[in-house]
């Protein structure tokens, strides 16, 4: 066994996000949240169609965004990061 390098300790039990529709951001991804959502929400479709989707669209791309964020973000917290 190398104890300079494995950690034997009990990691912590992980935070609870909640399920999916119903989540709450942890603190410390609030900002890269924010980021990508403002990113990809507005910035990403100006830049490459030259337009701003309708609400319609819109509220589905924000669906499938924070679809997407909720498992990168809980599996992110599952890994200990």
């Amino acid at each position: 066994m190398n104890f300079e390098v494995e950690d034997f300790r009990k990691r912590p039990p992980p935070e609870d996000i909640g399920k999916w529709p119903l989540w709450i951001v942890p603190v410390r991804f609030i900002n890269g949240y924010l980021f990508k959502l403002v990113f990809i929400l507005i910035f990403f479709p100006i830049f490459f169609f030259g337009y701003m989707p309708t609400l319609e669209v819109f509220f589905l791309y924000f669906l499938i965004y924070d679809m997407l964020e909720y498992n990168n973000i809980k599996r992110r917290i599952d890994d200990g990061q």
